[in-house]
């Protein structure tokens, strides 16, 4: 099955029309890209690992951009009642630009997302949805390719296992400095550092990393690292408990 969708998705990247990518809004994360931006009518998967992984915003960021390429509509289907359009307001997007969807049901959800994807007029889909059926998914892909709309999916850290059909993952998980407060990484006034993973993207290398900072005016910004070679593992700890990955470090050295 894993060697079929691979066929599927080489056929159907043969028969796209070529046309310009649409940024993800991020120039870091555009770098790592091979059309530096996602191509029109894919679906993009944001694995959110932990809370306040930054998922939520680096993918609402991308919703704009788009938006901001074709001036389509950005279509957020919102079943936990949790969106809140101020804060996409902030971001860039027009109110009137944002039409909001709030399914009750798994079968509503999809049917959503799927009718959402195949419209013209929508630049973008954003939504979260946990476990997604291998036929769903392929719905999804195919309703995104028809509407050439980009689908902004956020998933769950269980979503790593499942398949997917999304032209390109990312793994999102946030860095508390040991010095911060456990929560405040959430208030508005305390800088968010997230480690950011490129799990899968045609053409591209998988497991690139990179660190960005989300400011307290909300910019997105990169931090630059220390040294190139150190381990995602590894420097997730050292940002989080630098004195601590130290001692390890020489630890391993001696």
């Amino acid at each position: 099955m894993s060697s079929l969708r691979k066929q599927l998705r080489r056929v159907e990247a043969a028969r796209r029309p070529e046309s310009q990518a649409i940024s993800s809004g991020i120039e870091p994360l555009d770098a790592l890209l091979p059309q530096a931006g996602y191509p029109p009518g894919s679906l993009v998967e944001w694995i959110d690992v932990g809370h306040a992984g930054g998922a939520a915003w680096l993918s609402l960021t991308g919703a704009v951009a788009a938006h901001r390429h074709t001036g389509g509509k950005v279509v957020i289907v919102d079943t936990e009642r949790t969106f809140y359009p101020p804060a996409a307001i902030a971001a860039g997007l027009p109110a009137d630009a944002i039409v909001l969807l709030q399914p009750k049901s798994r079968e509503d959800l999809i049917w959503s997302l799927d009718q959402s994807l195949r419209c013209s007029a929508v630049a973008a889909v954003w939504g979260r949805i946990g476990n997604l059926q291998d036929n769903d998914a392929r719905r999804l892909q195919l309703a995104a390719e028809t509407g050439a709309t980009l689908g902004m999916l956020l998933r769950p850290a269980t979503a790593i296992r499942q398949t997917s059909w999304a032209e390109v993952r990312w793994q999102v998980r946030g860095v508390v400095p040991r010095s911060a407060a456990p929560t405040s990484i959430l208030t508005a006034n305390s800088d968010r550092l997230l480690a950011v993973r490129l799990l899968r993207a045609r053409g591209a290398t998988a497991g690139q990393q990179l660190m960005l900072q989300i400011d307290q005016q909300s910019r997105i910004v990169r931090k630059e690292l220390p040294r190139e070679s150190k381990s995602a593992q590894h420097l997730a700890a050292e940002l989080a408990h630098p004195k601590t990955a130290r001692r390890q470090q020489s630890a391993r050295r001696a």
